[in-house]
């Protein structure tokens, strides 16, 4: 489905553009477009299927990945630093 809007909207910036767009430009213009495309499927997706459980599972997930993990090779110092900038974020 995806392909056909493609070739539809390559046949409308011939007929504005003419000789004007080369076939690099509309290619371009075309993975912009399925890019775009692509990331409004998968956001459509996430709020059908995931986005309830995430909001019930917000504290759980925000305590698995928005937290600092243990790192034996940061230096004492940088680590209190650190620990000190993400405590005053936190607050």
């Amino acid at each position: 489905m995806w392909a056909m809007l493609c070739m539809d909207l390559q046949a409308v910036l011939m007929c504005f553009y003419g000789h004007l767009l080369m076939g690099t430009y509309i290619n371009y213009v075309l993975r912009f477009l399925e890019k775009i495309g692509s990331f409004l499927i998968a956001h459509m997706i996430f709020k059908k299927y995931l986005l309830k459980e995430a909001v019930a599972r917000e504290d759980e997930l925000r305590k698995k990945y928005f937290s600092i993990k243990k790192n034996i090779t940061m230096p004492s110092k940088i680590k209190k630093e650190v620990l000190k900038i993400y405590k005053e974020e936190l607050d």
